[in-house]
């Protein structure tokens, strides 16, 4: 468990390098999406997975058909009973309350339930910011950039510290790409995004009814078209933060992100 953009899914990944099946695959279900894909293909997931890691975001908000169906392949396997793997779930939220209020399996979770770990969000580890910063800068290579300079600094560092990261590894690390990108410290706190931007992302018609067409990929396309349109409009209402309008859409900003990610919306 972890607050949103903790770095959930870096820890499991780090946990499936050092283990015995770091040659395998690793592979991520989202469980707070409800398309009908996602359960269908549940039982796929444990096979794309043997011999590696199975690794299960957000399992807190999985629909109840989805714990169930989790469940039996728990307790029966799957086709060909798929069980060489090691399962990872995540969630922004402690499951016990779920648990508690009726709205998790209590079955389910004591599966899910073998080792617990709790990620801290990253204002309680500020000392790890310097490193942070390396490490980033290393990945987006940019060693060479003359803003480096100003980043790496006493008084940068100092001042990163006492900003309270609300988005945790995720927003520290956009606010260090964008930093790079446009060549100057920015401000911290402040939104990457420009509001105009979304609003020019907004899907200008809806689709057309084409009964030549399955039903199926049909009904897709307008949920693709209300997501879009309903992402451009609440970001552009919360001033392109990201944070704020996940709260607002009552999702954590890992789905909100993801969910922009598969609209096509940059911040």
């Amino acid at each position: 468990t972890g607050e949103a953009g903790s770095g959930k899914e870096s820890v499991a990944r780090a946990v499936h390098r050092q283990s015995s099946r770091s040659s395998g695959p690793f592979h991520v279900v989202e469980c707070a999406d409800a398309h009908e894909q996602v359960e269908r293909g549940l039982i796929s997931a444990f096979e794309s997975a043997a011999g590696g890691t199975l690794y299960l975001a957000h399992v807190a908000e999985m629909s109840s058909d989805l714990q169930s169906r989790l469940l039996r392949v728990f307790r029966n396997g799957g086709p060909g009973a798929v069980a060489d793997l090691r399962v990872i779930s995540s969630s922004t939220n402690d499951i016990r309350v779920a648990v508690n209020e009726g709205r998790f399996d209590s079955r389910l979770y004591r599966h899910l339930a073998g080792q617990a770990l709790t990620v801290p969000s990253l204002r309680d580890r500020k000392a790890d910011l310097p490193p942070l910063v390396k490490l980033l800068i290393e990945e987006f290579g940019a060693n060479d950039e003359p803003v480096v300079a100003d980043i790496c600094t006493l008084e940068s560092f100092e001042r990163l510290a006492r900003y309270g990261w609300p988005g945790n590894g995720r927003e520290f690390r956009e606010y260090l790409h964008r930093c790079i990108i446009e060549g100057v410290a920015q401000p911290v706190g402040q939104s990457a995004a420009n509001v105009n931007a979304y609003a020019e992302q907004r899907p200008s018609a809806s689709p057309s009814v084409d009964i030549s067409r399955p039903i199926k990929a049909g009904r897709e396309e307008w949920i693709k078209h209300f997501e879009r349109l309903y992402l451009a409009d609440i970001l552009e209402s919360q001033g392109g933060n990201v944070t704020r309008a996940a709260k607002a859409a009552g999702v954590d900003r890992g789905h909100f992100y993801r969910l922009m990610m598969r609209c096509g919306l940059r911040n």
